[in-house]
Formats: C-alpha cells, sequence, structure tokens
C-alpha cells in the first residue's frame, strides 16, 4: 500500500500544469534590471549632452593651443570596435591627458586637466619663463629656468642673458630636464639678483664645475669664485657685500681682477 501511495503521489505532481515564466514575478524582476542596466549604460556613453563637446585652454602664450586640444580630443574619445565610439564626459581620462601634455611640451611647467560637467574640458598651464640661458660645449644655447629646467631653444643670447656652463655628459641635454641642480640654480639667480639690487653690477656668466666651485663673470669684467659644493652662499654673498660696501669701493672696482669667497672666514681679492 505503501509503495502504491508513493508511486501515485509521483504521477499527480507529474500531470500538475507547470506555471508559466512569464507568471512569475522573478522573470519581470530581472527583465526590469536589464532595461535599466542597458538604459543607464547607453545614457553613459552615448547621450549627447555629456559628450565632450568643448575644450577650454587658459594660461598658455607659448604653447600652441591647437595642438594640446588635439590630445584632448585623442584622449577623449573611445573605440568600442565596430565603428563605435563615445566621446562621453565620464569615460575621459584626465590622468593620460595630464601625462601626454607635460611628454610632448617641455615649456609646461604645471598643468591641470579637469572634467567639468556635462560637456566640458579644461585645460589650465603654466609655463616656464626663463631665468638664464645654459650653453653647452658646442655653442648651443637653451633657455634654463629657476629649477635648472631647460625646455626650449633660446631665441636671444646677448647682453641682457646671464649665460650658465656646466660640464654635461654625452646626451643629458633633453628638454623638459633639470640639468643644473634645483639648489645650485637657486644659490646662482639668489648672488645674481643681490647684486644687481645693491650694486648695480649685472652677472653675465656663470659657470658650474662638478667640485661645486662657481665662477661668476660680471659685467664690469671681474669675476666671484663661489663654493656651492654645500649650498650655504648666504655667508659668502654676505662677506661679497661687506667687502664691496667697505674695502672695494665703486672706484676701485675697475681695477678689480677677482673676488675669492670659496674659504671658510675669509675673502680674498685681486
Amino acid at each position: 500500500m505503501a509503495y502504491r501511495k508513493r508511486h501515485i503521489k509521483k504521477k499527480i505532481h507529474s500531470i500538475r500544469p507547470r506555471k508559466n515564466i512569464l507568471t512569475r514575478l522573478i522573470f519581470w524582476i530581472v527583465i526590469l534590471v536589464l532595461i535599466i542596466t542597458s538604459a543607464a549604460v547607453y545614457l553613459v556613453l552615448f547621450f549627447s549632452k555629456i559628450q565632450v563637446d568643448r575644450i577650454l585652454i587658459s594660461g598658455n602664450q607659448k604653447v600652441s593651443a591647437v595642438l594640446v586640444e588635439s590630445i584632448i580630443k585623442n584622449y577623449a574619445e573611445k573605440k568600442f570596435g565596430f565603428g563605435i565610439g563615445s566621446k562621453s564626459i565620464f569615460l575621459a581620462d584626465t590622468g593620460e591627458m595630464y601625462k601626454r601634455i607635460m611628454a610632448e611640451f617641455p615649456a609646461i611647467k604645471t598643468a591641470s586637466v579637469s572634467k567639468n560637467f556635462p560637456d566640458l574640458i579644461s585645460v589650465k598651464i603654466e609655463e616656464r619663463k626663463p631665468a638664464a640661458v645654459f650653453c653647452t660645449a658646442d655653442a648651443k644655447c637653451l633657455d634654463i629656468d629657476e629649477a635648472g629646467v631647460i625646455f626650449e631653444e633660446a631665441q636671444m643670447v646677448g647682453q641682457n642673458n646671464l649665460i650658465v656652463r656646466q660640464n654635461s655628459e654625452p646626451g643629458s641635454i633633453q628638454l623638459g630636464k633639470s640639468i643644473v641642480e634645483p639648489g645650485k640654480m637657486s644659490a646662482i639667480l639668489k648672488i645674481q639678483k643681490d647684486l644687481k639690487d645693491n650694486f648695480q653690477i649685472d652677472a653675465r656668466e656663470a659657470v658650474v664645475f662638478d667640485s661645486g666651485r662657481l665662477d661668476l663673470a660680471t659685467g664690469e669684467g671681474w669675476k666671484i669664485y663661489f663654493d656651492l659644493s654645500n649650498l650655504n652662499v648666504d655667508m659668502q654673498i654676505t662677506k661679497m657685500n661687506l667687502l664691496l660696501n667697505g674695502e672695494i669701493a665703486e672706484a676701485a672696482r675697475k681695477n678689480l681682477h677677482y673676488i675669492d669667497l670659496r674659504f671658510k672666514d675669509r675673502a680674498y681679492y685681486k
């Protein structure tokens, strides 16, 4: 009897009509989720109001806005294959845009690339400013900024420029790279400013040696020797000022050959 009951029960279950999948709630929930997801993906990727349509570049004077804009446009569009692409502002990779801009333009000191919804990419540029002219052994001269970075060929080399020289390894001359250590470059510019502000003396040429020695030629035809090995030039500048304010009067400078400030607590001149 027990066998027959089980057998009959199985038959009853087997002939009971199954529910149509279209009547199940879970089916419609899944369909609704798929529709919402598809609509969201479409809006993010292809909605016309959020496609990158405007590019604003500011702060540039020498750097070409057209070339910067071409980089932004190139990285703003994403290709998916089969001729399908999107310029959605959500997909715009501002990090890659920044890296490419900095790599392409050594004359740019800093740049910021930001998204301004719904359709604008903004690029703010700060260009390097020439602090001096760096000249190589083969007479090639390039603009160098206050941090010792060379960034473009010098347009003018004359009496109004401070010329910086330094022995450089072959291949070390790369635009956008530091050629003079920032600390040494800062010291050179500090000395230049002190001479100009306090004594109206122009610095004409600064020669930096591997040992840290600096030979600075003035517009009056005499030189000053510094030691930049410890980058502590303040004491040497103080000694220089005392000499130029005291023992070496302005009238006596026409016979001056050099001032040597490299030795601690001592200064020599001829």
